[in-house]
């Protein structure tokens, strides 16, 4: 499920464009309330930005969340920067045209 809206997200953006994304920091996805969830780590986030070559990292860092009682609660910041246009997905294969050989 992450990289399918990463993947919506990165063909959303405009080249240069930069995006700050937060998570629950550890791994793994979840549903609570009716709601779904993604916790993401160093190492997931790596393995995440390195499926889109488009995205460049500019800084990740972990904070802890301010809402009393959750103080124990760690999150994880990300923000990105898209580089250079997604690759069009066609019918026929990334980037093709009917008329490419």
């Amino acid at each position: 499920m992450v990289l399918s809206w990463w993947s919506r997200i990165s063909r959303s953006m405009k080249v240069d464009e930069v995006l700050y994304a937060s998570f629950m920091y550890g791994t793994g996805e979840h549903c609570r309330n009716g709601r779904q969830f993604v916790d993401l780590d160093e190492d997931g986030c790596d393995e995440l930005i390195k499926l889109h070559s488009e995205l460049a990292v500019i800084r990740v860092w972990q904070t802890s969340d301010l809402r009393p009682g959750r103080t124990n609660e760690k999150w994880l910041n990300l923000l990105v920067r898209k580089t250079k246009p997604t690759k069009r997905m066609t019918f026929l294969g990334v980037g093709q045209s009917p008329s490419s050989p």
